[in-house]
């Protein structure tokens, strides 16, 4: 394999236009998939314009700059899921791993600099990195930005750990390759200090969708084509959901009792899965109020009303297999990305992350699938909303950082690479293409992201006493109704925990 820093302008320009014509490509891919623009002129156009939609190209402007060589660090966790979206050490042939290589490769040409991702974590950091707050601390001038898990990483930003994004220049937050909604639910008192978007595919690999298997809804008489055209109206909801499922159920192996071998009309993961219902809802843990204050703004309601109706829907209808990657309650079979009773055909539709569809058990299914967003809470709800799982990953540069302005300026410049090279090879050649078994489901994916919507509170949630996953998680999972007492145990510790945050961006604006 050639070193990337050997390959030439020329070389990396002649790699992109193959890359593109790749994704043009009407032939079958090397899995044997057929590419979707084979069902014809129609549905290419459709394709197109999906593309359009939602990664439309960016005719940015780059500044111009010579770097003189300088390395770009990036502190990553170190599992190779999060490792290999900032950099990959070789073109591969992988659709994926090669985009990214491209992408900094531009980057590298464009600036005369080398990145360098990294990680020096000793241990699971899924919620890292592990060592940013002492790399920081520790005054390390080298790291010029740190990539991590949104929920490990959001409270450090009350620490004065981080720069304001909106201070430097090289940075233009306005455009589309930077996620509108967290940068409007992660600035608190005026303050940004993280960003993801089209930077980070571990931003759109992890919104929450359900899965759909066409054969296996159809023999119960209900049309995932049907259910396509609800989503389209508007009409589909938790209720909806529940009523075309619940009362689907077989014994398969006869033995008189529900377990993983028989069929079911849902299959529903309990632990994170069941955090999306609070976007899909449109419910809210905190918000920012008109100073730019966190405070807390939840619907108590609405929420129980949500428990009771997915209580009542696992736990009582027969309908549903209670499901988690960590059984706790002994009432529920392990699943997850790898392994699920959806890959087996024996659920008719399951809640998945998107990046369960990249897995060879999901891609090897005999079975045609789609996917649909989670539901509306009812028809009165404007739109479809999304979750994404709080390991999503966000970028921000450290307070020790030698050269602020460089390091934004790479920053911006990964980000609208990334906009118009990885996501579209991300979307429109891995899900669209080899993932997703008909041209309706990409109208579904669009969907999903186009209704992407955050909580500051979810931001803060392991600050803010894990409340939103004891609100909502725990009370379907544990079959627990007692959501308003739980909500009155936390409150003053709630209140603290808001003060904290609160009084740690007002320090950062003080001490600027």
């Amino acid at each position: 394999m050639m070193n990337k820093r050997m390959l030439s302008t020329a070389m990396l320009a002649l790699l992109l236009l193959s890359a593109a014509a790749c994704a043009e490509d009407t032939g079958t891919s090397s899995e044997g998939t057929a590419s979707l623009t084979e069902t014809g002129s129609a549905e290419t156009e459709t394709t197109e314009a999906l593309e359009d939609t939602l990664f439309p190209k960016l005719n940015y402007t780059f500044p111009e700059a010579d770097c003189g060589g300088e390395v770009i660090r990036i502190l990553t966790r170190s599992d190779e899921l999060y490792a290999s979206e900032m950099d990959v050490a070789e073109a591969d042939g992988d659709t994926i791993n090669d985009a990214i290589f491209y992408r900094n490769l531009a980057v590298e040409e464009r600036y005369n600099v080398t990145i360098e991702g990294y990680s020096d974590a000793t241990g699971n950091d899924w919620h890292g990195p592990e060592n940013a707050e002492r790399t920081v601390l520790s005054g390390d001038t080298t790291v010029d930005m740190i990539v991590g898990s949104s929920y490990g990483i959001m409270p450090l930003t009350a620490n004065s750990l981080f720069l304001n994004l909106r201070d430097l220049e090289n940075l233009d937050l306005t455009q589309k390759c930077w996620s509108q909604e967290l940068l409007k639910r992660a600035t608190i008192h005026g303050q940004t200090f993280a960003a993801s978007g089209s930077i980070a595919l571990n931003f759109f690999k992890r919104a929450y969708a359900l899965a759909l298997n066409r054969p296996l809804f159809s023999t119960y008489d209900v049309s995932v084509d049907d259910l396509y055209e609800q989503v389209k109206a508007g009409t589909w909801t938790m209720d909806r959901m529940i009523e075309i499922t619940k009362d689907i159920y077989q014994d398969v192996n006869g033995d008189g009792k529900p377990d993983g071998n028989d069929v079911y009309g849902c299959g529903i993961l309990l632990n994170c899965m069941n955090d999306g219902w609070w976007s899909s809802c449109d419910i809210s843990m905190a918000t920012v109020d008109g100073d730019g204050a966190l405070q807390i703004d939840v619907d108590l309601d609405k929420l129980e009303t949500v428990n009771e109706k997915l209580r009542n829907y696992i736990w009582v209808s027969g309908g549903v297999l209670p499901m988690s990657e960590d059984t706790i309650y002994s009432r529920e079979i392990t699943a997850g990305k790898d392994q699920n009773p959806f890959y087996e055909d024996k659920l008719c539709m399951t809640t998945i992350r998107m990046e369960f569809t990249e897995t060879p058990a999901m891609r090897n299914m005999k079975s045609d699938y789609g996917i649909v967003p989670y539901p509306k809470f009812d028809e009165n709800q404007s739109q479809y909303y999304s979750y994404i799982h709080d390991a999503f990953s966000i970028v921000m540069i450290p307070v020790s950082c030698e050269d602020p302005e460089i390091a934004a300026l790479i920053m911006q410049a990964l980000a609208v690479e990334g906009h118009n090279t990885v996501m579209p090879a991300y979307y429109n050649i891995v899900l669209s293409e080899k993932y997703m078994r008909d041209q309706t489901s990409v109208e579904m994916l669009n969907l999903i992201y186009e209704g992407v919507t955050l909580d500051t509170g979810w931001l803060f949630s392991n600050m803010l006493n894990y409340a939103p996953q004891l609100l909502l998680r725990h009370q379907v999972w544990e079959n627990k109704s007692d959501l308003q007492s739980t909500y009155a145990s936390l409150s003053k510790q709630l209140e603290k925990s808001l003060a904290k945050i609160n009084e740690g961006y007002q320090n950062i604006i003080e001490n600027h």
